[in-house]
């Protein structure tokens, strides 16, 4: 019984293999930022008389994380950025640079 398993069940894993083993040689395309500003975190603290160390306090990261945030260096996550919303009372699309009529 075990030996029928083994001589059925052979080639399936040597195509298994073959293919995942190709997959695996593709060249993986790396999706950089390029200096684009993507969130306007700054500019909301500043109009909802909020600091950073405020913004640091409230989520208990390292004051280096919101410094990212705040310089786009780094994006937070969605589920950060509408944290950061309910934080600063504000419409999560306030947060981000609008994409209309950029080219």
């Amino acid at each position: 019984m075990v030996l029928y398993a083994i001589i059925c069940l052979f080639p399936v894993f040597c195509i298994a293999y073959f293919c995942f083993k190709e997959l695996y040689k593709m060249p993986k395309k790396k999706v950089s930022q390029k200096n684009i500003d993507i969130n306007r975190i700054k500019a909301v603290l500043a109009d909802k008389k909020k600091t950073s160390e405020d913004l640091r306090q409230h989520f208990g990261v390292a004051q280096s994380t919101v410094s990212n945030w705040i310089t786009n260096k780094i994006q937070p996550s969605v589920l950060t950025f509408y944290e950061i919303s309910q934080f600063l009372d504000c419409d999560i699309r306030e947060l981000f640079i609008s994409t209309k009529g950029k080219q």
